[in-house]
């Protein structure tokens, strides 16, 4: 990946730093005698080993003791050995009020009419990305009900519609309902695909109900 550095450290102090090239070669030249720390990490002024994002050592931490005597490594030159954690995607989706506005017919889960220029309110919404318990991806649903996702690793996740970013359930808030499904479903990702392929889309249906005047 583009981005690597092996720094030299003294100390805590970087005072040697080279850029990784395409082909894994680096440099690093004039260098006083002494023990040194070589670290692999994503800056020239890192001090502590770090790869990208999708990115892991296959083997060793990414930081290596040296001595360096009359300008040359003692013995073999530090080396990285990284592997590539997993293919990312970037699922997305919709939701929308199903309300029958503009000819529509509501409660069907269909986009029909201009049912879709309804604006669904503000942090409202959220659908979380969840695996093993734990909330891997959150993503509030915007006024105009898209919502996405970035760097999802392969996997398999269960998605809901909720409300606060940190739930792991689907729910409702107060005077919604769903007009179609549970609000929870299942997506895997396979060498960074999405199955099944086609976004998710949620009918919203908003239940508040006027009750009539009763004269007396």
């Amino acid at each position: 990946p583009t981005g690597l550095f092996v720094n030299l450290l003294s100390g805590s102090t970087v005072v040697k730093s080279s850029p990784v090239a395409a082909d894994g070669s680096y440099s690093l030249t004039g260098i006083g005698n002494g023990s040194y720390t070589a670290v692999l990490t994503t800056s020239n002024i890192g001090t502590t080993p770090m790869l990208p994002f999708g990115w892991a050592m296959s083997s060793g931490v990414g930081s290596t003791a040296v001595t360096v005597t009359n300008g040359a490594f003692v013995g073999t030159a530090p080396s990285y050995c990284i592997r590539q954690v997993a293919n990312i995607a970037a699922p997305a989706g919709t939701a929308f009020v199903d309300n029958g506005i503009g000819g529509g017919t509501p409660f069907n889960c269909l986009k029909d009419g201009t049912e879709g220029n309804t604006l669904i309110p503000a942090n409202t919404f959220w659908v979380n990305i969840v695996q093993g318990g734990v909330v891997k991806k959150s993503s509030a649903i915007a006024t105009d009900g898209s919502y996405a996702f970035t760097n999802l690793f392969d996997g398999t996740y269960t998605v809901v519609i909720t409300t606060s970013p940190t739930s792991i359930i689907s729910l409702m808030p107060s005077a919604w309902e769903l007009s179609s499904g549970t609000g929870q479903s299942s997506i895997t990702v396979t060498n960074g695909v999405v199955s099944p392929s086609s976004p998710i889309m949620y009918c919203l249906k908003n239940c508040v109900f006027t009750l009539p005047t009763l004269n007396k």
